[in-house]
């Protein structure tokens, strides 16, 4: 294949990774200013057990973006084998492994989010979910501070 070929498929693929994350940076903002906090000095009120969750996760879904893009590289040197037997033979084979891995990497995220969920559940922390916290009161009221009853002001 032509090197322009090649240097044009890596780039439409780098552009639909980065729309992908530009899709859920909202999402994963949130996690990253927390987790940045703490490995920086900030004021954050998560453990020791939410961060380890926080960067569990963030490495196993590193890995889970290696095997899918293992995939993909397999897909392609099977539709590039042009029919002969050893370039297809090796296609297959990263296939397979890659399949198997991406399966034992959402088994180690599965066991992860379970052991973490349990632990903050029996220390009674509040850590590891994805919804967001907060709200209630007036923004009169200061922490700490009981609001008026009704009727008295």
């Amino acid at each position: 294949m032509p090197p322009k070929k090649i240097i044009t498929l890596f780039l439409l693929t780098c552009g639909i990774f980065i729309m992908a994350n530009f899709a859920s940076a909202g999402v994963i903002s949130s996690g990253v200013q927390s987790f940045g906090g703490q490995v920086f000095g900030g004021s954050t009120t998560q453990s020791l057990p939410v961060m380890a969750a926080l960067i569990i996760k963030s490495l196993l879904g590193l890995l889970g973006i290696v095997a899918v893009i293992m995939i993909l590289y397999a897909g392609y040197l099977y539709l590039t084998s042009a029919g002969k037997d050893e370039p297809i033979k090796r296609a297959k084979s990263i296939l397979l492994t890659s399949v198997i891995g991406l399966i034992i990497i959402f088994c180690a995220y599965a066991l992860a989010s379970f052991v973490f969920q349990a632990i903050s559940n029996a220390t009674g922390e509040a850590g590891g979910g994805t919804g967001a916290g907060g709200g209630g009161g007036t923004p009169s009221e200061t922490p700490g501070e009981t609001p008026p009853e009704p009727g008295q002001e």
